[in-house]
């Protein structure tokens, strides 16, 4: 039988023992300088005992329970040696089994009262097996480095490769290195002390293709302490067809239009001149004429670029031919906005605005540079995604309307960088925008992975939309993959791969459309895995802390004990001087 007390709020036992102490010398001090020092010895001891119960109604003590047969520590990677050692000191005896990958779970664990798994949990696959197990989980500590990244999963050739992130426990003059394919640094950022840093890293990207990156963490003496693969899939960046409509020449749509033909577009400009006339511009394109906007002028085109004044002038019916074309054709709009546009409420379905007190700003993206913008800021509401945001706010954003996008933006006279010598940050923000709003192309099939990070013998589970009735899928070595077919949208099918070796993968479908993906080396990104475990351990688990105290089956001991002792000793002390 274990009897050892156990005080719950044990974290506050030595300011409860100064405060104690203190009490004491005032109690003592009070009664030596009284004129009565009649029953000293019983007042002190029944000061003594007043203040042990305020301190032991603060620190709740408990005694722990004395049966530890039937519960299990299951200790997994990252645990610390405290948790361990607290759980020890309320389980006398208690079994503790090492949780190894290799080796299946042993058949105790499935017999078990209680299982406290501790450190970053057990590998998501391995979760079904507690559903009838009656466990708690009690997360460690994440290991040092990259906790969270963001990596384009497909980006086009000209683009550029952008991967930020949250590093961690970092060292002051470690440094976070981008790498080639060949291993040649491409960008890097110096770490500080911090316990956490965020960090950007760009590279243009030239070539098509499947590549592997490195982000690689340096010492100050260039020893390589972590190098984590992160890949790519660059595509050729296919011309986008875009009609530009506006109520006058403007500098913006001057500069825009030649940017947008250097990338390859096929440019269709039209500004009015005057009423019933217009100035037609063509690059990469032959000549067209657009007079009333109707479905079959807008059906070519992949993205409307449109004024706020040219929107709000056109009548009723051509307005509707727009929406249309956005919801069932998937056309993308961006609207170029005014002072006017802000108030009107044509739009107000799509676009909320919140007015600010500024006329500059300046985006994580392009460090130093100065931004023109209108005294607005985008108000996101649902349905509505930011793509550059500003607090919890955005400056541009988009609008999901049926297949289609809607989008605008409060910059204001970006042109004015390109005479700034800025060009580089003028293009890419132009490339930004356009590419999140466009047409987006309708695949006939569409993978997705239930997680990004794949490891060898580890199992990925994916979900394949299409409009095949029995589609095959076969993995890189052309073994078939059984599916399962999803009995309220039969148009989606479940499979689950099991890849052997890291590196590119690919699965096949009807041997007309492929999805690739990456498997990584074991330990790569050991930051981000051990959280990603931890997070999907705290969702299946489900236990908070205070639950996890209960069941330790701590038995506390009833605080008016503690409540009734200080009344009595207070009673008496009260009582005393009436007596003499």
């Amino acid at each position: 039988m274990n009897n050892k007390i156990i005080f719950t709020n044990d974290h506050w036992i030595w300011a409860v023992i100064a405060g104690a102490f203190v009490l004491m010398c005032v109690f003592i001090w009070k009664e030596f300088t009284s004129a009565n020092k009649h029953r000293l010895i019983l007042k002190l001891i029944l000061s003594f005992f007043a203040i042990v119960s305020l301190a032991m109604i603060a620190l709740k003590p408990a005694l722990p329970a004395s049966e530890s047969a039937g519960k299990i520590i299951l200790l997994t990677p990252g645990y610390e040696r405290t948790q361990l050692d607290s759980l020890k000191k309320f389980h006398s005896g208690i079994d503790v089994l090492d949780y190894n990958l290799q080796i299946p779970l042993p058949d105790k664990i499935f017999e078990a009262e209680m299982v406290y798994i501790i450190g970053q949990g057990l590998p998501e696959y391995e979760l079904n097996q507690f559903k009838e197990i009656p466990a708690v989980y009690i997360p460690g500590q994440t290991p040092r480095g990259v906790a969270k990244i963001h990596i384009p999963e497909k980006i086009s050739i000209g683009d550029n490769l952008n991967i930020s992130g949250l590093h961690q426990k970092s060292n002051a003059g470690n440094r976070l290195i981008l790498q080639g394919p060949g291993g040649a640094g491409l960008d890097s950022v110096i770490l500080g002390n911090n316990a956490q840093q965020g960090f950007k890293l760009s590279t243009e990207l030239k070539v098509a293709g499947k590549f592997v990156y490195y982000l690689a963490e340096k010492d100050e003496n260039g020893e390589i302490l972590t190098k984590d693969p992160v890949p790519i899939i660059v595509e050729d960046k296919p011309g986008l067809r875009i009609l530009v409509l506006n109520n006058f020449p403007t500098f913006e749509t001057k500069y825009l239009k030649n940017v947008l033909a250097e990338a390859g577009h096929e440019v269709v400009v039209r500004s009015q001149i005057t009423t019933g006339r217009y100035k037609y511009e063509y690059f990469n394109t032959g000549n067209v004429i657009i007079g009333n906007i109707t479905e079959e002028r807008l059906e070519p085109y992949d993205l409307l670029i449109i004024d706020s004044p040219t929107i709000g002038n056109l009548g009723g019916s051509q307005r509707d031919v727009i929406f249309s074309a956005i919801r069932n054709k998937g056309l993308g709009v961006f609207i170029q906005p005014d002072e006017t546009f802000f108030s009107s409420r044509r739009l107000a379905d799509y676009f909320n605005f919140d007015r600010q007190n500024r006329s500059q700003i300046q985006l994580d993206e392009w460090p130093g540079v100065k931004f023109s913008v209108l005294p607005y800021a985008i108000k996101p509401a649902k349905g509505f995604e930011l793509i550059y945001p500003e607090g919890n706010m955005g400056i541009s954003g988009y609008y999901r309307l049926g297949y289609g996008r809607i989008g605008t933006t409060v910059l204001s006279n970006t042109w004015q960088l390109v005479l700034e010598g800025k060009a580089k940050p003028y293009k890419e923000l132009w490339s930004q925008l356009i590419a999140k709003v466009a047409k987006r192309e309708i695949d006939s099939s569409q993978f997705i992975p239930q997680k990004k990070l794949v490891f060898p013998h580890e199992p990925l589970n994916f979900t394949i939309r299409t409009g095949f009735e029995k589609p095959e899928i076969t993995n890189s070595t052309g073994s078939s993959i059984s599916l399962l077919q999803d009995i309220n949208f039969p148009d989606q099918w479940k499979g689950t791969v099991w890849p052997r070796e890291e590196g590119w993968h690919r699965l096949t479908q009807d041997t007309l459309t492929g999805f690739d993906f990456y498997v990584f080396r074991e330990g790569s990104w050991e930051a981000l895995t051990s959280q990603y475990t931890s997070l999907k351990n705290k969702e299946f688990f489900d236990r908070s802390l205070a639950e996890v105290q209960r069941q330790f089956f701590l038995e506390p001991i009833n605080p008016l004990l503690f409540y009734s002792l200080f009344l009595i000793c207070m009673g008496g002390l009260w009582l005393e001087p009436k007596l003499s």
